[in-house]
C-alpha cells in the first residue's frame, strides 16, 4: 500500500501503519488509518494529514494501464463464484438485514466499474479525503500518549499550532532537552521568513545540540568495515540519525505551517464548548473533559429507531 510504504518504509515511523475502509448500510464510509509508533500522536497525525494531501498527485500521476488492471483485477474478484451455500446465504442474508434488498449489487457494482475513470477518483479524493479541498472533511483522531511522554495541556492545544507542538516533543526526544513552547514559536516565525530549512535546522541545532554520536553519518554499503566495527553502536547511530531526521521533517511541516497555517474551522460551524470539548489554533475539536462529554452524550443520545420489515420488492 502506498500509505504504508510511506510511513513505514520510507519515515520509519513503526513497524504498524496500515489503511483500510468499512462502510455502514446506508452508503456511509469510512477510511480508518492506524500507525503505532515510538513518535507521539501530534507528528503522527500530521504525517497522515500531510499524505492524505500529497497523494493527490499519485493518483493525478496514476497511468491508465495500471488503473485498468486494477479494476479488472477488482471485477474479477466480485465476479468469483462463492464456494460454498454459506458463502451465498450470508450474502443474501446482508442484503434482507439491511433492508435493501439489492440482490444484483455484485452487477450494478461491476458496471460501475467498468465506466470508473481517474478524473473521477481524483474528483473522489477531492471530495472526501483531501483535509484541503473536501468541503465537509470530518475526521477523528485517537492519541495514545505512553505514560513516559507528557502530554499537551489543553490550554497549549488551543494557543499554539499543532506542529509547533509535534516538533517540541521531536527535539526532546531527539536531544533530551526541555524546549520552551514560546521561544519555539518564535523560532519558528523568524526562521520562516530569514532562510531556508537547512539554515533553520542548523540554527536549531545549534541551541540544542545532540551528541557527537547522533550527528554521526549513517554507514552506508560500501563502508569498510573491519575487525572492530561495533553493530551495536551502528545500530544506535541510525536511530539517532533518525530522530534528527524526523526533527527536520517536524521543523519544516512547522515551518509550511507559519507561512499558510491550516484551518478546520470551514469544515464545522457547530460550537461543541458545551459538552466537554475545546479548539484547537487549527479549529479542531477535543475532547477536554471526559466526564462532562460522556454525561452529555447519555443525556442527548438520539434513540434507536425500531422499524418495521417491507419488502422492497412486491408480487
Amino acid at each position: 500500500e502506498p500509505l504504508n510504504e510511506q510511513l513505514r518504509t520510507k519515515e520509519q515511523l513503526g513497524y504498524v501503519a496500515m489503511s483500510y475502509m468499512w462502510g455502514y448500510h446506508d452508503g456511509n464510509w469510512i477510511l480508518e488509518i492506524a500507525v503505532q509508533s515510538d513518535s507521539n500522536p501530534i507528528y503522527l497525525s500530521l504525517r497522515i494529514t500531510e499524505f492524505l494531501r500529497t497523494y493527490r498527485q499519485e493518483l493525478v500521476n496514476l497511468d491508465k494501464n495500471e488503473l485498468d488492471s486494477t479494476i479488472e483485477s477488482l471485477i474479477r474478484s466480485k465476479q468469483e463464484q462463492l464456494t460454498s451455500i454459506t458463502n451465498e446465504a450470508a450474502r443474501m442474508w446482508n442484503q434482507i438485514k439491511s433492508q435493501l434488498y439489492d440482490f444484483e449489487q455484485i452487477d450494478k457494482e461491476v458496471a460501475c466499474l467498468r465506466k470508473i475513470s481517474k478524473d473521477d477518483i481524483v474528483k473522489l479524493w477531492d471530495r472526501f479525503i483531501n483535509p484541503e479541498t473536501a468541503p465537509q472533511y470530518t475526521r477523528t483522531d485517537f492519541h495514545v500518549w505512553p505514560t513516559s511522554v507528557q502530554q499537551p495541556s489543553f490550554e497549549e492545544l488551543e494557543q499554539y499550532p499543532a506542529s509547533v507542538l509535534a516538533l517540541q516533543r521531536l527535539v526532546k526526544d531527539g536531544t533530551n532537552y526541555d524546549v520552551n513552547l514560546e521561544e519555539l514559536e518564535d523560532f519558528v516565525k523568524t526562521s520562516s521568513t530569514d532562510g531556508s530549512l537547512d539554515s533553520a535546522l542548523e540554527k536549531l541545532m545549534t541551541l540544542y545540540p545532540v551528541s557527537q554520536e547522533s550527528a554521526q553519518e549513517l554507514p552506508t554499503e560500501d563502508d569498510g568495515k573491519g575487525e572492530d566495527y561495533d553493530s551495536n553502536n551502528d545500530s544506535d547511530c541510525r536511530k539517532e540519525d533518525l530522530k534528527i531526521q524526523r526533527i527536520k521533517t517536524g521543523l519544516r511541516m512547522a515551518l509550511e505551517s507559519a507561512i499558510n497555517a491550516p484551518d478546520y474551522r470551514k469544515h464545522c460551524s457547530v460550537d461543541f464548548g458545551n459538552i466537554g470539548m475545546c479548539q484547537t489554533r487549527e479549529g479542531i475539536w477535543i475532547i477536554d473533559d471526559i466526564a462532562k462529554f460522556q454525561c452529555t452524550q447519555r443525556l442527548n443520545g438520539l434513540p434507536i429507531p425500531v422499524t418495521k420489515l417491507v419488502p422492497k420488492y412486491e408480487d
